[in-house]
């Protein structure tokens, strides 16, 4: 192991902050032609877009800067990081200054679109609440006072608006109708500032993280479809009669509805995260548990529901009562009690579900649960904090080597590499990735390359077809003569993709399971503490020698089977039930639990004996 002092450091990087639990974040800032601020831009693979308190979370440790200049930022969590291998970049690491594609007529008629959207919502509340606001023309003129403020960027509070209003001739100073706009601002709760709103703000950052970050380009004529995307999700959900359809509640649809517009045959994993959500996200990046009820969840393929993968040993859930296959049809704060999410139509959030179902460490949570054919049945779960350990590792008869572990997170290499060391010489090893999906970039590079030699390509990253990073190996790793079988299956994405392609790729082990999950991309995430997040699809991977690990994607971003990913070098099949029951083995053993009921493993079965002696 060698230890790089350099970490790459480019202008306009503020000093770094700590998270909790010791996870450090930085972020830049880039002035832009719209004055827009850039924020934090992290490095990351996973493959799933749902993060919740409430579940057992794809973590996402390891944050990597992403920076101007130098898209390669080593590991921030600790004081000094241990490097096996070395990037070499290309045209495509270096960000352009400026949004390339957003252009002056996109700001320009987004804020027309959302200046008419505000205009009637006020009337539409005015009208509701009996109130008596301007006339016509005097509307028109407040129009044209709300959209000045793109020139000023001044403080448009309720009492500015006024003034600037008085200003511009708007006879908003007469008694009655400044008590009625006084009015409708006090029972409809409107904003102080309509426009300049920090939750505005972060949308047109969102704008420019988008276009300066795409892994594809996104043409002037796609922004229009964006824009107006925009626009519509705003009138769709603002009404200031109904406080949860707030000025609030209104930009995350909007910011939702922009990205929701984006291509979605290049960008299935861009997403856009709620506070909460990216607080859940925040929590398991700290990499020593999280705060819920936990549990694994996925849509139901058989039922209009939330499918519960699995129940983590003594947490709430297996103390309530949950257990794998079960089916949440619907989520309460009380028994008996409104639902605060259930399904609606078929095209529902699997975010918002996860959302409603986590909380706080000692509340509790009423799902209402479908088991088999029984009746549905109200279950009353405790939240509380769910410890998550990462590595399983044990030895099989004929000196065979076997570890486990959950995902790439910070501690990935020191705890496998440790793992495998402690077994001492061995006469095979398998390695399991099955259920991992992903994480840190770095740390897939870090684990991969000690079973390679000096010099062999890891994995190559590109952007808009440009190269970004040839990753390759610094010396020869101390487990490179090993005999090795690796497993994988369906679950299996991101940085476990870059490891097992590594793997396959340059002979060093045999790939034992199923397809895995085609993936192929790196997000990149855009976060302030205490704000929504963004995280957008930024690059493509590809194996050592240039092989295409994404799957293709239709127009709706539906992937593709079979044409991505790993294809294992001898396939065992499973069926779905031993699908589930071998990962809720896999956690029990994780957990230091015994199986109560063990499911067969058929493809351990096949790598043990592919590694066992002939005789």
């Amino acid at each position: 192991m060698r230890v790089n002092p350099h970490r790459p450091f480019a202008m306009g990087i503020l000093p770094l902050k700590p998270l909790p639990g010791g996870m450090m974040y930085e972020y830049f800032i880039t002035m832009t032609i719209h004055r827009l601020f850039i924020t934090a831009l992290t490095l990351c693979l996973t493959a799933a877009p749902v993060f919740a308190d409430g579940l057992l979370p794809i973590k996402l440790p390891g944050i990597k800067s992403l920076t101007r200049g130098s898209i390669f930022g080593q590991e921030l969590s600790g004081p000094t990081v241990f490097v096996d291998y070395k990037v070499e970049g290309g045209p495509g690491k270096n960000l352009p200054e400026v949004p390339p594609h957003i252009k002056d007529r996109h700001i320009a008629n987004l804020q027309t679109g959302l200046a008419q959207v505000e205009q009637d919502a006020i009337a539409k509340a005015a009208a509701h609440y009996g109130l008596v606001l301007p006339d016509q023309k005097a509307k028109e003129a407040l129009h044209g006072v709300f959209s000045d403020w793109a020139e000023s960027w001044a403080p448009f509070t309720k009492w500015g608006r006024i003034r600037k209003a008085k200003k511009a001739g708007v006879p908003l100073d007469t008694p009655a109708a400044e008590d009625a706009f006084e009015e409708l601002i006090a029972k409809t709760n409107l904003p102080d500032d309509i426009f300049l709103t920090d939750d505005v703000r972060d949308w047109y950052q969102i704008y420019s993280a988008i276009d300066i970050n795409s892994v594809s380009i996104i043409p002037e004529a796609h922004w229009d479809k964006i824009v107006t995307a925009t626009v519509a999700s705003a009138r769709k959900s603002l009404d200031y009669t109904q406080p949860e359809r707030g000025w609030k509640e209104t930009t995350t649809a909007m910011m939702r509805g922009a990205v929701g517009a984006l291509d979605r045959s290049k960008h299935p994993h861009t997403f856009f995260h709620s506070a909460k959500e990216m607080e859940a996200i925040i929590e398991s990046m700290k990499g020593d548990g999280f705060t819920g009820i936990g549990v694994n969840i996925e849509k139901s393929r058989t039922a209009d529901g939330v499918l519960i993968i699995l129940v983590i040993p003594n947490s709430g859930a297996k103390k309530g009562g949950l257990q794998s296959e079960d089916v949440i049809l619907a989520v309460s704060n009380s028994r008996g009690g409104p639902p605060t999410w259930e399904p609606e139509g078929t095209d529902w959030d699997l975010g918002k579900a996860a959302e409603k179902i986590r909380g706080p460490a000692g509340s509790f949570v009423y799902l209402t649960i479908k088991r088999d054919s029984a009746a549905p049945k109200v279950y009353k779960i405790l939240r509380a904090q769910v410890d998550t350990p990462n590595v399983y590792a044990r030895k099989y008869p004929g000196n065979i080597g076997y570890v486990y572990f959950t995902q790439w997170d910070n501690n990935t290499e020191t705890e496998v590499i440790g793992a495998i060391d402690a077994f001492g010489p061995l006469s095979g090893l398998i390695v399991d990735v099955r259920y991992n999906g992903g994480g840190s970039l770095g740390q897939a590079a870090e684990v991969t390359s000690e079973f390679l030699k000096d010099g062999q390509n890891i994995v190559i990253t590109r952007i808009q077809g440009k190269l970004v990073g040839r990753f390759y190996t610094d010396g020869d790793g101390k487990h490179d003569d090993v005999k090795m079988v690796v497993l994988m299956n369906g679950r299996s994405a991101s940085a476990s993709e870059v490891f097992g392609a590594a793997m396959q790729a340059h002979g060093r082990a045999m790939i034992v399971g199923q397809q895995s999950y085609e993936k192929g991309s790196v997000q990149s995430v855009s976060w302030q503490p205490g704000k929504r997040g963004l995280l957008v699809t930024s690059q493509y991977f590809y194996g050592p020698h240039g092989k295409k690990i994404r799957a293709d994607r239709t127009a709706e971003g539906k992937k593709i089977p079979n044409t991505g990913g790993i294809t294992p070098d001898v396939a065992v099949a499973v069926s779905d039930q031993q699908f589930v029951g071998i990962f809720n083995d896999i956690i029990d053993h994780l957990y230091g639990q015994t199986p109560k009921s063990p499911t067969a493993d058929p493809q351990l079965e096949k790598a043990l004996e592919l590694l066992r002696p002939k005789t």
